[in-house]
């Protein structure tokens, strides 16, 4: 998709986004951007885990979302828009916040996106959220032994 890559959408690249290439407001249309249904549906949910080492003692479990996408995705399938290549755009309908928002150097630097992008050759799948970040004392030989706990934040209205 030319969008992830830096590139403005062409006509012919948006009609393989349908449904989801475009909304009008009145006269003027606004292309999403990123485009498509798989953009759309990224995950957004947030998790937080906590390495507990006595019930008075919490330690939030460093974690990074740098280093989880293919090299090759991060070197040749995505790329960064110049600034004028938000104009005229809006965030896909599902997305909490713009693009440029999620990630300073969007699309280049959005390796959830990467990850989230690339399609599954099976019906069962894993796909890589985060890593153990082990620059701290604590985490730098791994996940110490003992209890955890961890919290999630659903991104999506689970109620009508």
């Amino acid at each position: 998709m030319e969008q992830l890559r830096g590139v403005t959408a062409s006509n012919e690249s948006l009609k393989r986004c349908h449904p989801l290439s475009s909304s009008k407001n009145g006269s003027q249309e606004y292309i999403y951007m990123p485009c498509g249904l798989l953009s759309n549906s990224i995950f957004n949910d947030t998790f937080l885990l906590n390495f507990i080492e006595s019930p008075s003692s919490k330690h939030p479990v460093p974690l990074l979302s740098s280093s989880i996408a293919w090299k090759s995705d991060v070197e040749k399938m995505y790329g960064t828009l110049p600034p004028n290549g938000w104009n005229g755009t809006i965030k896909p309908p599902n997305w909490p916040k713009p693009a440029y928002e999620r990630s300073p150097g969007a699309f280049k630097t959005d390796q959830e996106l990467m990850v989230w992008n690339r399609i599954a050759a099976f019906p069962t799948f894993i796909k890589l959220h985060r890593i153990l970040d082990t620059r701290t004392d604590l985490f730098a030989s791994g996940l110490p032994a003992g209890k955890y706990s961890l919290e999630i934040t659903s991104s999506e209205c689970l109620t009508d």
